[in-house]
């Protein structure tokens, strides 16, 4: 089978590796990518819906294999990379995205950071969120009539950032992903908020330190909330005043567990209030999740 292809090979790396033999690191990281596109493909992962109203909370259990997990997770950067870090942080969070120049240069430079940029680029993994939760979207932005035109137009296939023509406007809606790697140091939090409006859907992997024990990790996930208050934006409640009265008049519905292989996803409305609450564990302790939007 695939599966046991693919531990067999991973153990082989392991050896060639204790033995300092030179192994196809390209080859290896293409098969497992091979193997997620082809899962998504052949419609092989199972959504779990961990509820549906007021919003659309789901994950895809094992939907990383453990070969896979590892690839992904050697993707991200040691941050003593980064230069002038500290000025880049923002509640005690740094993240980079596949827009920007500094992602360009990893992906070119990280074999296992441009496998899973082909794989998040590749239109099966647009295509099999796109259609497995296409009614889910449409009740989402049943207030939206031009949302739901976007939603209900033919798709240009290119998901690569490009420009398009003035005909591709007008009568193509294009589907954009986006991969954040983030990393949140010790103290850090991400105020409640919903997403900018644009944004369709999001993914998210979370990367746990081995050591870290399960009652840590069943606080470390997304917080979702019921709150009646609406927004169209992005903008993060970090007005102290803003987010006493937000937490007053809110409910806890959902807090995702910070576990590895399972793959998280929300859909986006105006009402999908979500946060990451402030965490204090040790001064060298780094929460790492890779987050995964598609925009429309």
């Amino acid at each position: 089978s695939t599966n046991s292809s693919i531990g067999l090979i991973y153990a082989l790396k392991k050896i060639f590796i204790k033995l300092n033999i030179r192994y196809d690191k390209k080859s290896f990281g293409m098969m497992m990518i091979d193997r997620i596109l082809d899962n998504l493909k052949n419609d092989n992962y199972k959504i779990d819906f961990l509820q549906k109203k007021p919003f659309v909370i789901f994950k895809i259990q094992d939907f990383l294999s453990d070969e896979e997990y590892y690839l992904f997770k050697d993707a991200f950067q040691d941050l003593k990379k980064f230069t002038n870090i500290k000025e880049k942080l923002i509640k005690n969070k740094f993240s980079y995205n596949s827009s920007e120049e500094i992602y360009k240069k990893i992906i070119l430079e990280n074999q296992s950071a441009h496998k899973i940029h082909q794989t998040v680029f590749n239109k099966n993994f647009i295509s099999f969120f796109y259609k497995k939760l296409f009614f889910n979207y449409l009740q989402a932005r049943i207030d939206n009539p031009f949302y739901i035109l976007k939603l209900l137009r033919p798709k240009i296939k290119n998901y690569e950032l490009k420009k398009h023509n003035i005909f591709e406007k007008i009568f193509f809606s294009k589907i954009t992903p986006q991969i954040e790697y983030s990393y949140m140091l010790n103290n850090a939090r991400i105020d409640p908020h919903t997403d900018f409006e644009g944004k369709l859907l999001s993914l998210m992997l979370y990367f746990p330190d081995e050591d870290l024990k399960d009652s840590v990790k069943s606080n470390l996930g997304t917080t979702f909330y019921k709150n009646n208050l609406s927004s169209t934006d992005s903008k993060h409640l970090d007005d102290l005043k803003d987010r006493n009265k937000f937490y007053h008049n809110a409910e806890k519905i959902y807090q995702l567990p910070f576990e590895k292989k399972i793959l998280y996803g929300f859909i986006r409305t105006k009402k999908s209030w979500h946060t990451v609450e402030k965490f204090n564990l040790h001064n060298n302790f780094v929460r790492k999740s890779m987050n995964i939007n598609l925009f429309l």
